[in-house]
């Protein structure tokens, strides 16, 4: 691949009525930003020769763009802890070969859009282990008693992932998954069985991503929250089969909240 098609891919990007597009996709508190979010654009397809090549070499620009639009309705960033930029298989003559490019957040993305919604004042997200203390109270006063105490902290010692909100009113809404769920959502997710998948790399932040985006379905949503968990069809991809590339972060991390509350 020549060291020039990043660079080529990003010009054709952000050029003339391209660009416009992406401004017009985002949220209105994310347009001062434009030429920043831009800049990480750039800097994620320098360190992702991967998703570029993919790109070029499979002729995926609509697919690629139009994630890149869906990216810049949600505000977030490419790149660092908020959100990235992946590539898919899809079978074709038989082979899998790369056929469309999407936009993934991470759990960390997904709990910014919370609070940017200005519906929510606090979110957080953990997993409890055998060691732990964990008790789930429902009902009218529901909550979560979680007291960590050390030990073996894996898979096979998992008990649960939840996540919790607290509304601009006071009120509490708590969603919490179990391992068959948690199981359910990896093996429904193409890939999981894959080494580079990120559900065995970080299987701790999976468990926490999917508590959060079950916990979505509870929270009153903004458009950006919407785009987030929303993919739109991708123009050259059919008979999708897994991610072929687990979108490394490149570049700086941007963000204003401090997720201290949900290490």
């Amino acid at each position: 691949m020549s060291d020039n098609n990043w660079r080529d891919l990003y010009n054709w990007t952000v050029e003339g009525e391209r660009k416009a597009m992406i401004e017009a996709a985002m949220p209105e508190w994310a347009k001062p930003s434009l030429e920043a979010w831009c800049n990480d654009l750039s800097t994620y397809l320098y360190g992702n020769e991967d998703l570029v090549a993919a790109v070029m070499d499979y002729q995926l620009r609509a697919s690629y763009f139009m994630a890149v639009v869906n990216l810049a309705k949600t505000g977030l960033p490419v790149g660092g802890k908020f959100a990235h930029l992946e590539v898919r298989n899809a079978k074709r003559d038989g082979k899998y070969v790369p056929g469309g490019i999407a936009h993934s957040i991470t759990y960390h993305g997904m709990i910014e859009l919370a609070y940017r919604s200005g519906n929510i004042t606090a979110m957080m997200s953990d997993c409890a282990y055998d060691a732990d203390t964990f008790r789930v109270i429902s009902g009218t006063s529901q909550r979560i008693i979680h007291e960590q105490k050390g030990g073996q902290r894996n898979l096979q010692t998992f008990v649960a992932a939840y996540a919790i909100a607290t509304l601009k009113n006071g009120s509490h809404v708590q969603r919490v998954c179990w391992p068959d769920e948690i199981s359910a959502a990896k093996e429904a997710s193409r890939g999981s069985d894959k080494a580079y998948s990120p559900w065995n790399k970080h299987p701790d932040a999976m468990a926490r991503k999917t508590a959060v985006r079950r916990l979505y379905d509870y929270l009153p949503r903004s458009a950006e929250m919407e785009a987030a968990i929303t993919h739109q069809p991708m123009p050259e991809m059919e008979h999708v089969d897994d991610v072929t590339t687990d979108a490394a972060p490149s570049g700086p991390e941007a963000g204003a909240i401090d997720y201290s509350q949900d290490k």
